[in-house]
């Protein structure tokens, strides 16, 4: 895990053009270069968090996009977690919908929306 860490703090998310062409490859692939693959507990971590957290298996997610995914929303604490400092407590806290129904143009009485709502059944 220390590894992982490391490559994700070190993964500069302003400047994602700069990453050399040579490197990229997926999570699988840079877990076998640093020969961490052949233990099977890493392979089901690796498993566990690409899934988890970008819903794709480590050969199908690229090293450098989950690095700067995870450091995007945080670290790999941040993105797990569910408490007051964790990354799930940055959604909406009233849900999505609250954006729509909050929306001054869903607020105009007469509204294009309005017009062509269907009937409820």
């Amino acid at each position: 895990m220390a590894v992982l860490e490391q490559a994700i703090q070190k993964t500069n998310i302003r400047k994602w053009d700069t990453f050399p062409l040579m490197e990229d490859i997926s999570l699988e692939e840079w877990a076998i270069k640093l020969d961490l693959y052949n233990d099977i507990s890493i392979r089901a971590q690796c498993s566990h968090m690409t899934t988890a957290i970008v819903g794709r298996e480590p050969h199908e997610v690229g090293a450098h996009y989950f690095f700067d995914y995870v450091k995007s929303a945080g670290g790999i604490a941040s993105i797990s977690s569910e408490g007051e400092f964790g990354a799930q407590s940055l959604k909406v806290k009233k849900g999505n919908r609250s954006q729509i129904t909050n929306s001054p143009c869903h607020l105009l009485k007469f509204s294009t929306q309005e017009h062509h709502r269907l009937p409820l059944p």
